[in-house]
């Protein structure tokens, strides 16, 4: 078998410098966190049914891996030196052979020496959500539970905690429905923007009618897109360059799923990861999912403070977290669009909700 260490390696999304990296023979097992009426339910799995399977270990893959990361400790580097973020991005975004070089070692990684499983997490995911009881229907449901009970605890002071019983519930659940009445399951194909695509994993996914987008595409099925600078409008613009035709403008309120596959890991600050779910927020209509894949190492409960901040964050934007699975080199979110009324109590504003979404690479 082949050790952890090298396992990391290969795979181009461990921290060299994280003691985590470092750690040998740790036996991981997936965990997934869904929500539930306490939002709290924690359900484990066994590691061999939902973990990567090991890489191959080349050294044409530990050579893409080391010009990976590189390249991503270089624009943090860069972000460090400049006065604002923008003067960082606007730097980066004039390196073009390198941004090239880039893409063209995360398609070779990505197609020759991964096993496909961020790909196939996505597609579970929206299954599970879109099609399951338990998914967009079991959520809807809950979301009417919640008003409800604001609205009698609103119209009734002696209503309290205690109005969870038996004859409460009864009444709630008699006035939420189900997914088939509500009408909110849409139908297939699912509308999906996948933000840092690189070669466009999901183009052949008759599942999904796709948009990829990347800022160095490595695929000519894969359209131009500065995703933080592109404009947010009432349809999709575009326009042609010599090299690559580009997207301008995305729709408002149009995607059924948005996914982030290693993107926010990219962006060198806490607070450009912010902007990028923001933005998805925009995009997203009601009920659809915001799919976030990140890397990290780490034992589950090493990390659970920061993506409990995370998850704060986010759900400070108009999310709600649906589901959240530990596997062994990456953290795999599901947060769903919700209603201004179906938000959370107490959002935090943006300047504390930026600051929380941190990775360990920006710990000094």
């Amino acid at each position: 078998s082949i050790p952890k260490r090298q396992k990391d390696v290969a795979l181009g999304m461990a921290d060299t410098n994280s003691p985590c990296a470092a750690d040998t023979g740790e036996k991981v097992s997936a965990k997934r966190e869904v929500e539930s009426d306490d939002d709290a339910e924690l359900v484990k799995e066994t590691s061999k049914r939902r973990r990567h399977q090991a890489p191959v270990d080349t050294k044409e893959a530990r050579q893409l891996a080391s010009h990976i990361k590189a390249h991503h400790r270089q624009l943090r580097d860069a972000a460090r030196e400049c006065h604002s973020d923008e003067e960082a991005w606007t730097r980066h975004l004039s390196e073009g052979s390198v941004l090239s070089q880039y893409a063209t070692a995360m398609k070779d990684l990505a197609t020759h020496h991964w096993d496909g499983s961020n790909a196939k997490w996505v597609r579970d995911t929206v299954n599970a959500f879109f099609e399951s009881d338990t998914g967009l229907g079991a959520a809807a449901s809950k979301d009417k539970r919640r008003l409800w009970y604001k609205q009698q605890h609103e119209h009734d002071a002696e209503l309290s905690v205690g109005g969870t019983d038996a004859v409460t519930r009864r009444s709630a659940d008699a006035s939420v429905g189900n997914v088939t009445s509500l009408g909110l399951v849409p139908d297939r194909p699912l509308r999906l923007l996948d933000v840092g695509s690189n070669h466009g994993a999901y183009e052949q996914d008759p599942m999904f009618d796709v948009l990829s987008i990347d800022l160095t595409p490595a695929s000519a099925a894969v359209r131009q897109c500065d995703f933080l600078k592109v404009g947010v409008g009432p349809k999709l613009e575009t326009m042609s360059t010599t090299t690559a035709a580009c997207v301008t403008t995305l729709p408002q309120d149009y995607y059924h799923v948005v996914v982030f596959s290693l993107l926010l890991s990219y962006m060198p600050s806490a607070q450009m990861r912010f902007r990028c779910c923001r933005k998805a927020r925009e995009l997203l209509q009601e009920h659809g999912l915001l799919l976030i894949i990140t890397p990290d190492s780490c034992h589950v409960g090493k990390a659970a403070a920061r993506m409990k901040g995370w998850k704060k964050a986010i759900e400070s934007l108009g999310f709600r977290r649906w589901r959240y699975e530990k596997l062994t080199h990456l953290h795999c979110m599901a947060f769903r669009a919700v209603s201004e009324e179906n938000a959370v109590d107490d959002p935090l504003d943006d300047v504390e909700a930026a600051a929380l979404l941190t990775i360990p690479q920006d710990d000094p």
